[in-house]
């Protein structure tokens, strides 16, 4: 059985909040993963979200074998119920999310504090692996750390890049979590969360180098086979855009074109599925197209985007036949170009 290390100034506690729902063939590996960390003053909190497969059981194993492991169970909330029980409940200096079907490098812990600690961040980030069953992509390993004040951050947020809107591969101060909750009962609860703990930080730090691996697994919530999960993705940014527009109108133009790329995201997605949205969906994603469209939020847009929006604009139809292939062919326009 492990030892828990009592807080101190060299050797802060750090709390990994772990939602657990029906996970039972991942479960083991993620939690172990945790367990072996290099660096040893954790807690683990298992939150079992109602698990009806075995998960929950297999916490309570973790618990049994290493008093760092805390499992809480509770009814089926979902998992922005499990994760608000974890932050509430969470006892370190730091916090960190893992999702239960992920795993982690034996030094994320380590080497995120050791990051944190010399750039002076209130969150650090790093590289992650996108895993596809025996496959992996290959993120950048430079080991560079690029440090960002707060409106660096929220703009490669907003754009989705470097700083997407992902909890986990991060090491948070507990600060920055302070009056912030994630909403229950909607997917996409990140995008809907993520930026408000920037509002309370400061500084932040990515680090170039791949600690965390995401596994991008059939039946994820993150990867509905309906379009109609996409709404709560436009819900989640419009909410972001009334917030954000306000105390940065400097990034008004990001806002509002993320906005229309969630619009065209539930275009893509149901012509990806040869659906036609229902009149109510169709009269929805118009309104955002007229309320948020302007020349300069369009030019904001990837050429991706950009293309299906205004094939959109000519001929429904016709984006809906085109659609699949409109990635495609912009890969083709800039092979030819190059």
């Amino acid at each position: 059985m492990s030892t828990v290390v009592l807080e101190s100034k060299s050797e802060p506690l750090i709390s990994i909040i772990v939602p657990v729902f029906n996970v039972k063939n991942y479960l083991v590996k993620c939690l172990h993963s945790i367990i072996n960390q290099s660096y040893s003053n954790i807690e683990v909190l298992a939150i079992d979200d109602g698990s009806t497969d075995g998960s929950a059981e297999i916490c309570d194993q973790f618990s049994e074998l290493d008093q760092r492991v805390i499992t809480l169970h509770q009814t089926n909330k979902g998992v922005s119920a499990a994760r608000n029980l974890g932050v509430q409940e969470s006892s370190g200096s730091f916090i960190m999310f893992v999702d239960s079907d992920d795993w982690v490098s034996q030094d994320i812990v380590q080497t995120l504090l050791h990051t944190l600690r010399i750039e002076n961040a209130d969150i650090v980030a790093c590289e992650s692996y996108h895993v596809r069953g025996n496959k992996k992509d290959i993120p950048n390993e430079s080991g560079k750390v690029f440090s960002l004040d707060r409106f660096e951050a929220l703009d490669l947020l907003i754009k989705d890049r470097v700083f997407r809107s992902r909890l986990w591969g991060r090491l948070y101060k507990v600060d920055v979590w302070k009056n912030v909750f994630f909403p229950e009962g909607e997917t996409y609860e990140d995008v809907s969360t993520l930026y408000k703990t920037y509002l309370n930080a400061n500084h932040f730090s990515f680090l170039e180098r791949p600690l965390y691996y995401y596994n991008q697994r059939e039946g994820s919530i993150v990867h509905p086979d309906d379009y109609k999960g996409l709404f709560s993705l436009l819900n989640a940014r419009r909410s972001r855009y009334k917030i954000l527009s306000k105390t940065y109108p400097e990034l008004n133009e990001n806002l509002k074109a993320s906005v229309i790329a969630a619009g065209i995201d539930i275009l893509k997605k149901s012509a990806s599925g040869n659906i036609y949205l229902e009149a109510a969906e169709m009269n929805e994603v118009r309104q955002v197209f007229t309320i948020y469209k302007s020349s300069k939020t369009l030019k904001n847009l990837s050429p991706s985007y950009r293309l299906s929006f205004f094939l959109y604009r000519i001929n429904g139809r016709l984006f809906h036949f085109l659609s699949p292939k409109i990635d495609g062919i912009i890969v083709k326009l800039r092979n030819r170009v190059n």
